[in-house]
């Protein structure tokens, strides 16, 4: 993978005051940090720096992955490890970089891209992308720009899983092998409405318990006193004086 070189100035003030006053003069408040020193121990030095709006739009327009971070007359190997945008996601408010030990694998994020023609569009599917980029680990030399995957195999129904492709030599895939990177589907029909349904006034609804309740009221009088006479039904006659 090549680097791309990308010019960077040191800044000693780090209030909010001055990132704004930065941005307004076209620069970009960012941080540089990690890597190792030449005994093999971490590196814990932060610099802080200032880099361009308008080349760090390029970076980020051609998924750079590698920077050659140069300040001064001193250079930095490093990775954009976060980019942090505005509310919007409009403009670049931060970048922090990482600095890059060439003798250690990277941990990197690849971009995928899908190429060919699938046999299952002829059967009335559509392409359908799970995954655009892949996290990969691999040496500085072995990082590839791109992972190339050739989707003209796929029939209907079919889905291509990343233990399915063949990955370049000395590059590592760090997501599950059974993950999906691209299908092939039948495209969904929509649902005609029935002629004359769009003209039918709404349904009132059907109500539900009132008779049900209306018969347990009647059973529970049974069961106190008896059932309960009709309207207009003749009284029973009035039994007579028990004799003595």
């Amino acid at each position: 993978m090549k680097t791309t070189a990308l010019k960077a100035e040191n800044r000693t003030d780090k209030n909010t005051r001055a990132a704004r006053r930065h941005r307004g003069q076209g620069r970009v408040p960012a941080v540089l940090y990690g890597g190792y020193l030449a005994d093999g121990k971490a590196n814990h030095d932060v610099a802080h720096l200032t880099v361009s709006k308008e080349e760090l739009a390029l970076l980020l327009k051609k998924h750079a992955l590698l920077i050659d971070l140069q300040i001064g007359a001193k250079k930095e190997v490093a990775i954009m490890k976060e980019v942090q945008r505005d509310v919007m996601g409009e403009f670049v408010m931060h970048v922090d970089f990482e600095r890059v030990d060439l003798t250690k694998p990277l941990h990197v994020d690849v971009e995928v891209v899908y190429k060919g023609v699938p046999k299952g569009l002829a059967q009335g599917g559509h392409l359908r992308i799970e995954a655009y980029k892949l996290a990969i680990e691999a040496l500085f030399t072995d990082v590839p720009d791109n992972i190339v995957v050739n989707v003209d195999p796929i029939e209907l129904d079919g889905v291509l899983r990343l233990k399915d492709i063949q990955l370049p030599k000395g590059v590592k895939a760090l997501a599950d092998p059974e993950s999906a990177l691209c299908s092939v589907r039948a495209a969904i029909e929509e649902k005609l409405p029935e002629p004359g349904a769009a003209d039918a006034g709404p349904q009132e609804p059907e109500v539900i318990g009132l008779q049900s309740k209306e018969v347990e009221g009647e059973g529970e009088e049974g069961a106190e006193g008896g059932a309960k006479p009709a309207a207009g039904a003749a009284k029973p006659a009035k039994e007579g004086k028990e004799k003595k």
